[in-house]
């Protein structure tokens, strides 16, 4: 099974920028992006697809970010092509009015959101008044975003790493990027640089992801393939006397850097293969091979059975989906008629569709005459041990029998008109009795 927000398919629909994204649970996703100096924000609710997927759609193609509460919060904030500005941040929590220590309005956090780039994680904290001061007399202010290991568990003190906003003040303290293995000074590691700027009221603050993976503690649990951590937004006051107190914490939430880029391509046409049919109890499945060098979901999946009774598939595995290799479409069960010729599977192709027909594997057409077909008998029907034949007249060809997947299992001499055939090796199911010049009959194997 896919990890949350692991993989996003776009469909080939050409009338929306539309898509799936892996998740069981419900997900709002969030779109920013500038075009022709006008802003596009979308912070919708998806809705479901299949089991295990999402399906939403954007207004302009780009790069798309989700988030979802249940079993646990979880953000993959939108990724920036170029330095963000605070209107392209995705929200990670927001924190209640008033419930920090010091009385201190500066240090109450009201809202926590963050955007990032291929080198940069930036982090925008909101206060009730965010002056963003750090410093008042001998008394000193941080506000700082924390990165833990997503798996840590807090009561063992795990190691921390912080973009710490603050007075500078050295050699003890100044604004960088710490990691931090305790509560006072001697806690403090400095890793790198930070950059600070205020934009609509928030503080933004950023650090190089290079400058965290280059820290052996930190890569140690760091993925780069699915690169998940714990972060939380905190502020402190810090004196001489008391060290670094904490005033205000939002709850903490994970957060996937995982960019995801939205836009449909259909440079080529999906390939139809391996047709077929299985047993489903008393019923039939049909299902078909689909492969798509665009990788494309395709917008429209049915099977239609002789022209007339059309079908929707749908892909099978839905849980672990992989549209950049073949995924097999099924429908569900049909009570096909007994005389079924041909399954036409249609998968649409962007404005057009692509077509592949299937024959009834145990089909014989006969030569029009004018003698009539004899009439084939047989009981008991269900049957278990022995299945009985009698017709009209002999007939001089073998009676075949066949699975619904075509394969011939047996033959029965019939130039008697009448005969008997043990069937008690054949395995459960529904099963065809095909001659030349005969009419077919279907039999149900118990």
């Amino acid at each position: 099974m896919l990890r949350d927000f692991e993989q996003v398919w776009i469909f080939d629909d050409p009338d929306t920028t539309s898509f799936i994204v892996n998740s069981a649970e419900p997900v709002q996703y969030h779109y920013h992006a500038m075009v022709n100096g006008t802003p596009h924000v979308q912070n919708l609710e998806a809705e479901e697809w299949l089991y295990g997927w999402q399906k939403g759609s954007l207004e302009v193609p780009g790069y798309v970010g989700f988030s979802k509460l249940f079993p646990q919060p979880l953000v993959s904030p939108v990724y920036s092509a170029m330095q963000p500005q605070i209107y392209a941040t995705t929200q990670l929590e927001t924190d209640p009015l008033n419930d920090h220590l010091y009385n201190n309005t500066m240090l109450d956090i009201m809202d926590y959101r963050m955007v990032y780039t291929a080198e940069k994680l930036y982090f925008a904290i909101k206060t009730a008044n965010p002056s963003y001061a750090t410093s008042s007399g001998f008394t000193y202010f941080a506000y700082m975003p924390v990165i833990v290991d997503p798996i840590s568990d807090p009561e063992d003190n795990p190691i921390v790493y912080g973009l710490m906003y603050t007075v500078s003040m050295a050699p003890v303290i100044s604004p960088g990027l710490y990691k931090i293995t305790g509560s006072g000074f001697n806690g403090l590691n400095r890793l790198g640089d930070i950059e600070h700027s205020i934009e609509d009221g928030y503080l933004i603050l950023s650090c190089n992801i290079a400058d965290l993976t280059a820290d052996p503690d930190f890569s140690s649990w760091y993925d780069p393939e699915y690169p998940l951590f714990t972060t939380t937004a905190t502020t402190s006051r810090i004196t001489l006397v008391n060290g670094i107190q904490q005033a205000d914490m939002t709850d903490g939430v994970k957060v996937l850097l995982k960019p995801h880029y939205v836009e449909a391509v259909n440079d080529g046409s999906p390939i139809l293969s391996n047709p077929g049919i299985m047993l489903d109890g008393a019923n039939v499945v049909a299902n078909v091979d689909y492969y798509d060098a665009d990788a494309n979901v395709p917008n429209y999946a049915s099977v239609l059975v002789d022209g007339i009774y059309a079908n929707q598939l749908y892909p099978q595995s839905a849980g672990d989906l992989d549209f950049n290799s073949t995924v097999t479409y099924a429908s569900v069960p049909l009570d096909l008629p007994e005389d079924w010729q041909n399954l036409v599977f249609t998968f649409s192709d962007g404005a057009a569709n692509v077509q592949l027909t299937y024959d009834n594997p145990a089909s014989f057409i006969a030569n029009a005459t004018a003698i009539p077909m004899p009439e084939l008998r047989i009981y008991p029907n269900p049957a278990s041990g022995t299945l009985y034949l009698k017709s009209d007249m002999a007939i001089h060809n073998p009676v075949f029998i066949y699975n619904l997947k075509g394969q011939r299992m047996g033959e029965i001499d019939l130039s008697s008109k009448e005969a008997e055939s043990d069937i008690s090796k054949l395995s459960s199911g529904i099963y065809l009795l095909k001659a030349k010049g005969l009419n077919s009959r279907k039999f149900l194997k118990m």
